[in-house]
């Protein structure tokens, strides 16, 4: 782990993805006791090559041509909360959809101990990227852990949504962010 001071430790992040298969093991037979760790591992693995057989799909057609467009304009990272799949696990994906080549930093939530919105996240990617918080622009799709976590940690944020919020900086679609980036 990076991060020294953080309010969610590695242990933490794990325990509440542990926690999630054990309260879906109890929803669907009754009794969360009869999880095991080597249960939850199973469960893991299994997650984890469905994602790899079953790659999530693109939204945009033309998004690695988008992506490798803004590579060209800069630096693009990933800040991900994984939660029930590892971050090794999300890299694997981003190279079977074909736009892993295209990110120079990514950050994954079980591997980095913290969990967005906790500003700590961004602190860690301003580090890695060695930019400061306020040549950040982050997008994302969720308001609390995304959108006002970015703009909590200093960096410029754009809310990733078909549905305009008022007072809320959004786009639509990847392809519009070549106009926002010079």
């Amino acid at each position: 782990m990076r991060l020294k001071a953080v309010s969610y430790t590695h242990l933490d992040v794990y325990k509440r993805q542990q926690e999630r298969i054990r309260a879906i093991q109890e929803h669907m037979h009754g009794s969360p006791s009869r999880v095991s760790n080597d249960m939850i591992a199973t469960l893991e693995g299994e997650l984890a090559d469905l994602l790899t057989q079953y790659p999530p799909l693109l939204l945009e057609d033309d998004l690695p041509d988008t992506l490798k467009q803004l590579q060209e304009r800069g630096r693009l990272a990933v800040i991900s909360n994984t939660g029930l799949i590892d971050g090794r696990y999300m890299r694997i994906a981003l190279d079977l959809i074909g736009i892993r080549q295209h990110i120079a930093t990514e950050i994954y939530s079980n591997e980095a101990g913290i969990a967005k919105p906790n500003t700590k996240i961004f602190d860690l990617l301003a580090q890695e990227a060695q930019v400061d918080h306020t040549q950040i622009l982050h997008i994302g799709d969720t308001m609390k852990a995304d959108y006002r976590g970015a703009q909590s940690a200093g960096m410029h944020a754009l809310h990733f949504s078909q549905k305009p919020l008022e007072d809320v900086e959004r786009i639509a679609s990847i392809r519009e962010l070549l106009r926002h980036i010079s």
